[in-house]
């Protein structure tokens, strides 16, 4: 993995070099976005081997509370808003944010991937995830679309969501 000027990892690897999310590491964050045009949830799970995967946050964050006007959506507005309203940049261990969880190795953003019948999926998606991407060097934090069909309504996720939040007493 090459760095670039500002210290930002390219995204591909040199020759004989293992790019970032295919190193083995021993503490991995895993964090879940679910991302709306009003609401912005997010819960961190830390994962180590040999032990059970555990929920150390999560956050519901009001976009419009936040300063988000909700008729006029701009994804680099809504990147200011997670960097300077809420804890994400904490959680994912940028460099100029103090650390409020444990440090990890990496840490693995897991955007929901919205219906293509959403106005804002392209927006909440791929332009969500690569500008939050680019403030990021790839090797301790990846940014991934999550897979779409597990989100609908007969699917794991939208069923375990309740018993989640019940469990956690989140």
């Amino acid at each position: 993995m090459e760095s670039s000027e500002d210290g930002r990892s390219e995204p591909c690897a040199g020759e004989g070099k293992v790019p970032g999310w295919l190193r083995a590491c021993e503490r991995e964050r895993h964090i879940g976005i679910h991302q709306g045009v009003k609401n912005f949830a997010m819960v961190a799970v830390d994962k180590t081997p040999g032990a059970l995967p555990r929920v150390v946050g999560a956050e519901l964050n009001n976009l419009e509370d936040e300063g988000r006007n909700a008729r006029k959506f701009d994804v680099a507005d809504l990147v200011l808003v997670l960097q300077n309203k809420t804890i994400l940049m904490n959680w994912i261990q940028q460099p100029g944010y103090s650390l409020l969880l444990p440090p990890v190795d990496r840490a693995i953003v897991h955007l929901k991937q919205a219906s293509l019948q959403n106005k804002y999926s392209t927006l909440f998606a791929n332009d969500l995830g690569r500008l939050l991407q680019q403030l990021c060097n790839v090797q301790n934090c990846i940014f991934k679309l999550s897979q779409p069909h597990i989100h609908t309504a007969t699917r794991p996720m939208f069923k375990l969501g309740d018993r989640i939040v019940q469990k956690c007493k989140l």
